[in-house]
């Protein structure tokens, strides 16, 4: 097997020269578009130099890891590498052909770093999938010292497990046609991209939690072309009642999961519980969704641990690498014991 070379992309125009193979390996890898090479572009739009990791087997990229310079302990000013994916994405992956294993990329990436300008600068993962978080954590020190931080539990649901529980269900469902009595009910499960349902489920989501990245108004016409941008792999799911928008959902299918990414509700229907009702409606129809689970991504809300049979703790990772100054090192070891 050839070595694996690694070449380090500074600035904005890392994605121009990039964007060919980039777009050929999300084509090959069936991804979440947390790692596609437009959502990438739009993250780059947030900071001011993006360092993009490239990895080659001679004369082909075969991965891509998207990096970032930040000062991730303001109060010290403690700089360190980030992955470049921080606004609402919920996994942070590398882009990789199926050819090598994960932890060839890693090596090859973590060796060119030992030997550029950003040798004694900490790597941050706030939110690593778990492809990603076990083949660092299993390395040991690999890729250099291992700090977990920001530990939190991830709630998911597998067919292969088990049904959901029979009161939740039958709750649901009970909801579900003391709804369908007040009018015309009307499902729809897996519509594609529709430009004027994604602008209510953004604008539904701004109103509850307030603006972010993904729902800023001023930013509307980007992020709605980046949703378009993902494809196939987009999943808008929706309830209506007389023509009326009840509950709808935004998110991702990928490898035969559901990713749970922007559920909203119209407020107007709260009393039926519509976010129930749309869960419902999902859950009773895996087979035509051509799906077997659902990833409900981050955060605790109830309503996850109600509809998901398994739970698993996650955590951020750190690499320190070993020609980090030692007073770094020591501030860095404080604040992670402070963020677990």
């Amino acid at each position: 097997m050839s070595k694996l070379q690694t070449k380090i992309h500074l600035g904005h125009s890392a994605f121009a020269e990039l964007e060919h193979h980039w777009l050929k390996l999300q084509e090959q890898e069936n991804t979440l578009p947390f790692i596609h090479f437009h959502w990438c572009v739009k993250q780059a739009s947030y900071v001011a130099q993006p360092i993009i990791l490239s990895i080659w087997d001679q004369e082909e990229c075969v991965a891509i890891l998207p990096l970032a310079k930040k000062v991730v302990i303001h109060k010290m000013r403690i700089e360190g590498l980030v992955h470049l994916c921080q606004r609402f994405t919920d996994y942070q992956s590398l882009l990789g052909s199926s050819r090598f294993l994960l932890s060839d990329y890693l090596d090859a990436a973590f060796s060119a770093l030992s030997y550029s300008a950003f040798k004694s600068l900490p790597v941050f993962l706030h939110n690593p999938d778990h492809h990603l978080t076990s083949v660092v954590v299993s390395s040991a020190k690999r890729f250099g010292t291992i700090k977990k931080f920001n530990r939190w539990e991830h709630v998911s649901y597998a067919e292969k497990l088990g049904p959901i529980k029979k009161k939740v269900i039958g709750d649901a469902s009970r909801r579900r046609r003391k709804l369908e009595e007040k009018g015309n009910f009307v499902t729809s499960l897996d519509s594609g991209y529709d430009r004027t349902l994604v602008g209510w489920i953004l604008n539904k989501n701004a109103d509850r939690h307030g603006e972010g990245a993904l729902t800023n108004y001023n930013d509307r016409d980007d992020i709605q072309k980046l949703l378009k941008d993902c494809g196939n792999t987009l999943h808008i799911a929706s309830i209506k009642l007389d023509e009326q928008i009840v509950a709808a959902h935004l998110g991702f299918k990928v490898n035969e999961c559901l990713y749970y990414f922007v559920p909203v509700i119209n407020p107007d229907f709260r009393q039926y519980s519509p976010g129930m009702i749309l869960l419902e409606q999902i859950f009773t129809h895996f087979k035509e969704l051509k799906i077997n689970k659902v990833d409900f991504l981050r955060g605790d809300e109830a309503y996850k641990y109600k509809w998901g049979n398994k739970k698993q703790k996650k955590f951020g990772l750190c690499c320190l690498p070993k020609k980090i100054s030692p007073i770094k090192k020591l501030i860095l070891l404080w604040w992670f014991k402070r963020n677990q």
